[in-house]
């Protein structure tokens, strides 16, 4: 921290960092000693108490923690040592193994800190547990020195955000790796300032600026919320702008048209016509089973939107959609899309309605959006041509037509109509032809 000001958290900090209710954050402070209260019966807790916590109650998220004091490999201390095995049997003739006095590291007065660890069945199960604990107390000498870093700092915030999808999580973490370490990697995250953050965005932040702003806001905004910066950094950062008018503008109907004509004939027909007529995301898509489409009279088409084909921990799956909104029935009336689908049915030798090539399994996602972008190049489209833009091209085209944001939010899984007005509602014609049909009085 900077010169002797100490910096005071809260027990919902303490909640948001470890992933855990407040309630048990409450629990074990009860059981700690020696903690302070302020006049109003709070807890004065700081980074220190902080760390005292997770030493005790979390070991694993104590060695790993970017908000950690403990020094791993001190001047002047002997090299740590690697515990000791200890067997025990227990009244009941069951015997039990513990690997104790495994140091972490010396705290700030140079008093050495242990890890805890519970009963083990083995000392086979021992040794494998000293080797997980000597491999992360080795990462954090190396790492320790850019843990208290402003991009170690971002790195550490995104990678616990429990509330985020992991494909975006992914997304952001990647940034933070392409276009934060090479300059914040050196920048403690207590001492950032606006002329830090502002040369960085004027010189060097050239791409990505969106996703690069999301990550330094959200930074900004925990480091002054956990009083670690005494002002709000936010509105004193200045982004460049980035044109991507073309990027995401919805298509013409005649652009439309175009893509259309070009995937005649294409085993994926169908799947195209589905996303420019439906507005469903892209995993919502791929998720979907010929079960979940009812086609019925006046050429009405019924889509049941239940589950989702997103990222995870172990790769792509089929898991719940985006949120709540998200279950819903999409209505489309479409003579074209309703023979397409019942072709494509009748000939479907899998359950899937958008089948990979050896139908084996649904498409992925980047086989959609190789097939879409060829497609763009080949009509001489403005912008990449992806399965988004077909999302906003549907959004945008049923404005056009005079549907209300309050039926289309609902038909595209969104639980109100903000995102409708300020994301999708962009005209899909010439200013000068929506007034075409004009009077003048």
């Amino acid at each position: 921290m900077k010169g002797s000001v100490v910096y005071m958290l809260s027990v919902r900090t303490f909640a948001r960092r470890i992933g855990v209710t407040e309630a048990t954050i409450r629990k074990k402070l009860k059981s700690m000693s020696n903690l302070r209260r302020n006049s109003s019966g709070r807890y004065e807790l700081t980074e220190e108490t902080y760390i005292t916590f997770l030493y005790k109650f979390y070991p694993k998220l104590y060695a790993k923690d970017s908000h950690s004091n403990v020094i791993v490999h001190q001047k002047g201390q002997s090299m740590l040592s690697t515990g000791k095995i200890n067997k025990i049997v227990k009244p009941n003739g069951k015997t039990y193994y513990y690997l104790s006095q495994f140091p972490i590291g010396y705290d700030d007065n140079g008093k050495l800190m242990y890890r805890k660890a519970t009963g083990l069945p083995s000392r086979e199960a021992c040794e494998g547990l000293r080797k997980q604990w000597l491999a992360e107390r080795e990462t954090m000498a190396i790492t320790q020195e850019d843990n208290k870093s402003f991009y170690s700092y971002c790195k550490n915030l995104f990678k616990s955000d429990r509330n985020l999808e992991e494909s975006t999580k992914l997304v952001r973490l990647s940034v933070i790796e392409k276009h934060l370490k090479s300059y914040f990697s050196k920048v403690p995250y207590n001492e950032i300032t606006p002329k830090i953050l502002n040369d960085y965005t004027e010189h060097y932040l050239k791409t990505n600026v969106f996703n690069v702003k999301v990550v330094i806001t959200k930074a900004l905004n925990e480091l002054y919320k956990t009083e670690v910066l005494d002002r709000d950094l936010r509105p004193l950062v200045r982004y460049p702008k980035q044109n991507h008018k073309d990027k995401k503008k919805p298509l013409s109907k005649s652009e439309v048209n175009l893509v259309f004509n070009q995937v005649k004939g294409h085993r994926l027909e169908h799947v195209v016509h589905l996303m420019f007529k439906t507005g469903l995301r892209i995993g919502e898509l791929l998720a979907l089973n010929w079960e979940d489409i009812e086609l019925l009279e006046d050429n009405l088409i019924v889509t049941h939107v239940n589950k989702s084909i997103g990222r995870s921990e172990i790769g792509f799956i089929e898991k719940a959609p985006k949120n709540r909104q998200s279950i819903r029935e999409v209505y489309t009336y479409d003579e074209t899309l309703w023979k397409l689908l019942e072709t494509a049915r009748e000939n479907a030798k899998i359950k899937w309605v958008a089948p990979n090539r050896s139908n084996s399994s649904h498409m992925h996602h980047m086989g959609i959006a190789r097939m879409l972008n060829e497609i763009g190049e080949t009509i001489g489209l403005n912008g990449t041509l992806n399965p988004h833009r077909a999302r906003h091209t549907y959004i945008s085209t049923c404005l056009h037509n005079g549907i209300k944001p309050e039926y289309i939010a609902p038909q595209v899984g969104h639980k109100d109509t903000m995102m409708i007005y300020k994301v999708y509602g962009r005209a899909t014609e010439e200013i000068k032809n929506v007034f075409k049909n004009m009077s003048n009085y």
